[in-house]
């Protein structure tokens, strides 16, 4: 059959045929599409790094139910780590502190209208009793330095002060501390005046190779003091008086003697001290 198309048309129906095909343009509500899911990547790319930077804080659990009355075990809690802007101001923030010797004695589950703790709770002290049904109060603190002190030495009763302050404005490095305990300890670190004091900074930290050092004369036969020593951390080499320092350490309550006249700056080893 004769192709009656003029050459024209042949060419039109070729460019036609060889042209691509049009790609549609994304419409309105793709674009929409397109831009919340954008900005939900973001949104999320957001929160996952701002829950990196929340500092965290201790808080403590319920392992198991505790029934109304009963004394409370260690077994019977677990800590764990919270977003400090999530935590109750009256939390607990170490176990242990729920079950040692505080104020009035043992503390024990505060009596409940219907139930003691239950298991997965998190313990507040409005939730704690001492064993003679004392509720108590305690209020988040931190130990403030109130002079400078230097690296090594002893911390003494006026260097330390503690401060109520919101547990929010707790940093996470702070972990539970009280004067008391602070000032008998030794400096692991310089402390600044009105620098927090975390445990971190107290020593002895017999996981380091710790020894003590003399600071004064002190004449054979004196009991040594702890306000005569400073610690360094030191290199393998002396591990004689690591376990000494140690030892001393672990039994202050025992009077330490010095055998020898012991002078300023020396390190403190066996033959130097006898125990009474």
């Amino acid at each position: 059959m004769t192709d009656l198309s003029s050459p024209h048309q042949k060419g039109l129906d070729a460019q036609t045929h060889n042209r691509p095909a049009r790609r549609s343009k994304p419409s309105g509500v793709n674009l929409v599409v397109l831009a919340l899911l954008g900005l939900g990547l973001v949104a999320l790319a957001v929160w996952f790094y701002a829950s990196k930077q929340t500092p965290k804080g201790t808080v403590v659990y319920a392992r198991q139910d505790i029934p109304t009355g009963s004394i409370i075990q260690i077994e019977s809690l677990e800590e764990r780590q919270l977003d400090t802007n999530k935590i109750p101001k009256d939390a607990l923030t170490s176990a242990q502190t729920a079950v040692g010797d505080y104020s009035r004695g043992m503390l024990s589950a505060k009596p409940q209208p219907l139930t003691g703790i239950r298991k997965g709770q998190l313990i507040t002290w409005r939730y704690v009793t001492t064993a003679d049904g004392v509720p108590v109060n305690i209020t988040p603190s931190v130990v403030y330095a109130t002079k400078d002190i230097a690296a090594g030495y002893y911390i003494a009763k006026d260097a330390v002060e503690q401060k109520a302050m919101e547990v929010e404005k707790i940093p996470s490095t702070i972990y539970e501390l009280d004067a008391k305990t602070a000032a008998d300890s030794f400096a692991r670190k310089a402390i600044k005046k009105g620098e927090m004091i975390s445990r971190g900074l107290l020593g002895p930290d017999f996981r380091a190779l710790t020894v003590f050092y003399a600071i004064k004369d002190i004449p054979a036969g004196t009991v040594i003091r702890k306000d005569a020593l400073r610690i360094e951390e030191i290199k393998p080499g002396n591990d004689d008086a690591v376990r000494l320092a140690e030892l001393m350490s672990k039994h202050w309550k025992v009077q330490w003697k010095s055998n020898t006249d012991i002078k300023e700056g020396q390190m403190i080893r066996w033959n130097d001290v006898a125990m009474e």
